[in-house]
């Protein structure tokens, strides 16, 4: 059923405290269940644990321009063994809505959303959720869902020892965690998947072979619970691409339940990197990001943003010359300008 609405302007899971600790910072433990510098929270009421079913999951997919690659998503949500109850679809034009006619046998709710932002539009789509709906999927609209991956979520989630905020899907076709010590250095990736650094840095969750609690989870393959969605707002201030808003939210969140990812959830990512990303706005974007994120929350460190800020831009001039790609010298120079901009605090992010 199709309802057409008007334009709106790690480690594995080894034990049952939940805790994981931040690096360098042996002193602090940082657990999901407990807040650190007194930060003030929302307390949220406890809803699990009675059992999921699959029409009490939402997929919310957020989408502009990209009607092929959205109804291969489609598709792929049409032969899963457990479909989800509810889908919605926000469009950031209008070339969503011929796709969704073409699934009538899917409960879509389609919607739009002037002017157009991936946070805005997934803002938009929270409003819209059913009131009976438990778990509410963040998708990009470029991913390729497994067959048996909501069957395989659900079985892990419903049969958890412990009450998860939001759990990832895991995403297949990316190279997963490596230790990398040039990266470690400058607090740009931990020892473990899915650990979170002081400076706002996440480790890599993809291609995971076995369930693991993580310090962050994905913002565009994850399901959340309901009422978390609800309780806390995405910020609109990260741009069209919201690079590092999920590991933002995931710090809110994890202020009061664990996180996780379910290896067998699978799902690939059509698309992976964007040319965007040779950018020297994206350099600019990547580092002033962090930053900002350190500045606002307490659980992270400014000096330590800044540190692996410093890394990113090596990274970015090291691989001018390992990779032989010219592009990258456009993301140094964006990096370096990032740094300059937000030793000045000027707050060029909204122009971004």
């Amino acid at each position: 059923m199709l309802k057409i609405r008007g334009i709106v302007t790690p480690q594995p899971i080894l034990n049952n405290c939940g805790q994981s600790k931040l690096a360098f910072y042996p002193s602090a433990v940082y657990s999901t269940r407990r807040i650190i510098m007194n930060t003030p929270v929302t307390t949220f009421e406890t809803t699990h644990f009675r059992p999921v079913r699959p029409e009490e999951v939402c997929f919310l997919i957020p989408t502009k321009d990209r009607p092929e690659l959205l109804r291969s998503m489609i598709q792929t949500i049409h032969e899963m063994s457990m479909r989800p109850g509810q889908i919605v679809i926000v469009d950031g034009s209008d070339s969503a809505k011929p796709v969704c006619e073409e699934f009538p046998e899917l409960s879509i709710d389609y919607f739009t959303c002037r002017p157009p932002g991936q946070v805005r539009q997934r803002n938009l789509g929270i409003e819209k959720v059913r009131d009976d709906i438990k778990l509410v999927g963040s998708f990009d609209d470029d991913l390729e869902i497994d067959r048996n991956a909501l069957e395989a979520f659900l079985n892990f989630y419903n049969h958890a020892d412990k009450e998860y905020g939001g759990v990832s899907f895991n995403i297949t076709n990316r190279r997963g965690y490596r230790f990398n010590f040039f990266k470690y250095i400058f607090q740009m990736s931990g020892t473990r998947p899915g650990q979170l650094m002081p400076s706002g840095y996440n480790t890599n969750i993809c291609s995971l072979s076995e369930n693991i609690e993580s310090d962050w989870i994905l913002g565009g393959a994850t399901l959340w619970q309901h009422h978390i969605l609800k309780s806390i707002k995405r910020p609109d201030w990260y741009g069209n691409y919201a690079h590092g808003e999920d590991v933002e939210y995931s710090i809110l969140a994890a202020r009061q339940y664990p996180l996780a990812v379910c290896a067998d959830a699978k799902v690939k990512d059509m698309i992976g990197s964007s040319a965007y990303q040779m950018t020297s706005d994206f350099g600019r974007l990547q580092v002033m990001i962090r930053i900002k994120m350190a500045r606002r929350l307490p659980e992270l460190s400014v000096v330590s943003a800044y540190w692996a800020c410093i890394g990113e831009t090596l990274e970015s001039l090291t691989r001018i010359f390992l990779n032989r790609d010219h592009r990258y010298l456009y993301r140094f120079f964006g990096n370096l300008k990032g740094i300059l901009f937000s030793l000045l605090r000027m707050n060029h992010l909204r122009a971004l």
